[in-house]
């Protein structure tokens, strides 16, 4: 078993993980400080929430900017595939052109 190395300095209560203890200290003892700060009128503090991804919030110019880029990026991406659905159709007709090869059938094989 782990030796528990971590001590609570308001009530001492001990723990094995340092996160262990900062858990109890913010879920046991951060209740009587927000009592204490709302008693002399101040307003409780609160965290922001922090959105998660790969979208950020972006305002004013820089969001003019990269919706530009990504505008332009999105063109970009069109027009290679644009390109590249030519080539795919050139190369099968010239496939039916020789016969050598027919489109393999998707999904589950026939049953025998």
């Amino acid at each position: 078993m782990a030796e528990k190395k971590f001590q609570c300095s308001t009530c001492g209560r001990k723990f094995s993980m340092a996160a262990h203890l900062a858990r109890h200290r913010s879920a046991t003892h951060a209740r009587g400080r927000v009592k204490a700060a709302r008693k002399k009128g101040r307003k409780r503090a609160t965290r922001r929430k922090v959105r998660r991804g790969t979208a950020r919030a972006v305002t004013g110019a820089s969001a003019a900017s990269a919706r530009r880029e990504l505008r332009a990026y999105h063109r970009q991406l069109c027009s290679r595939r644009d390109q590249l659905d030519a080539e795919i159709a050139n190369i099968e007709s010239v496939l039916q052109t020789l016969g050598g090869t027919r489109r393999r059938r998707r999904g589950r094989p026939r049953r025998r």
